[in-house]
């Protein structure tokens, strides 16, 4: 009698073991292929998208002045200032670096004396290269509102570095202290731009300038006040208005440097948005597309911001086409983060300002 455990055991199956796949080598070929076209489809991809973004944000268009678009001509009374303006050295190098290779810096205070302009600075950049015959080529910074200058004088040392003269002129220094004031910007950019114009006939009597080879250059604040200074003084070979615009009124309405602002002038006075506008449109009694006119519009480079909420991509247009359409960039940042641009700006403003002086007869 056989032996049911015995018997259970020896009538067991065995299973057997699973095989072990191996990928074959055209397979792993035709994957990596596969991972290939992907790869090159998805750079395709990004290529085609970044092209996309640059035509639809970021343009470049060289100057196209209309026809019917006609210039100003004279000197508006607005930016009248002293035939002399008493002018005191306090500091050389005030920024307490090591002196620079190619340029020495000096500071300088002007105090010219009248209710209209007060007390100012002036940064002096001056080449130490061999001088031409003709005297060292001259450009003018303006600053932004606020900070520390230190975005100029990236700037002022990028122009300084090509053998450029550069006067860099300090904001009033009481413009730092008050708040913004919304029926205040008429008074503070036409006594900037009188101050512009103080520094720059300084500039012009030290005797090292060339004065057919003078440049303006402003961001923001400063592109508002060199549009004022480029109507006052014509002779400027060249001007870099960045950050800018027209419809002043419009642009106080709806710009978030102003939010706070708005917000309280409406509540304290009881105002609602439209009349806050007629407001503003009696207040703000400077406006930069009544004075764009007066400058050539060859002399003009227009840098803008297509997601700009601080000066509306909508102003900018609004100056340039009263500059009389002059070549034009468009940036597809913000206001504050166009930032990222400057190694692009310096390098466009250098040429476009090179290329003036080069067209000096």
């Amino acid at each position: 009698m056989e032996n049911p455990k015995h018997s259970q055991t020896n009538t067991q199956t065995p299973i057997p073991n699973e095989p072990v796949t191996h990928t074959t080598f055209p397979r792993r070929l035709l994957r990596w292929f596969v991972l290939l076209i992907y790869g090159v489809l998805g750079l395709i991809g990004t290529v085609l998208l970044i092209c996309l973004i640059y035509v639809l944000f970021f343009l470049h268009y060289s100057q196209r002045t209309p026809r019917e678009w006609q210039r100003k001509s004279g000197i508006p009374e607005e930016f009248a200032i002293p035939e002399t303006c008493p002018v005191e050295e306090i500091g050389l190098n005030p920024y307490r670096k090591p002196d620079f290779e190619g340029y020495t810096i000096r500071r300088y205070r002007f105090t010219p004396g009248t209710e209209e302009i007060t007390d100012f600075l002036v940064d002096w950049f001056e080449p130490k290269g061999e001088k031409p015959s003709t005297g060292y080529p001259l450009v003018m910074n303006s600053p932004i509102t606020g900070g520390g200058m230190q975005l100029e004088n990236i700037f002022s040392r990028h122009f300084a570095d090509q053998g450029m003269a550069v006067c860099l002129v300090h904001r009033p220094e009481r413009y730092d202290r008050e708040p913004k004031q919304l029926d205040q910007s008429g008074y503070w950019w036409r006594m900037m731009a009188r101050q512009s114009r103080i520094a720059y006939r300084w500039a012009l009597q030290r005797g090292e300038i060339d004065p057919a080879r003078t440049a303006s250059f402003g961001i923001s604040n400063g592109g508002f006040r060199n549009t004022f200074f480029a109507a006052a003084e014509p002779n400027v070979r060249a001007h870099v208005i960045c950050l800018a615009g027209g419809d002043l009124a419009g642009m106080l309405l709806v710009s978030d440097f102003f939010v706070e602002t708005r917000e309280e002038k409406m509540k304290n006075e009881g105002m609602d948005e439209e009349q806050l506008r007629a407001w503003l449109e009696t207040v703000v009694d400077l406006e930069t597309t009544d004075f764009a006119p007066y400058t050539d519009p060859d002399s003009v480079l227009m840098i803008c911001a297509r997601l700009d909420r601080i000066v509306p991509y909508r102003n900018g247009l609004l100056l340039w086409e009263a500059f009389g359409r002059p070549e034009f960039i468009a940036l597809p940042f913000g206001h504050y983060s166009s930032a990222y641009f400057i190694p692009y700006i310096k390098r466009a403003s250098l040429e476009f300002i090179q290329r003036r002086f080069e067209s000096v007869p």
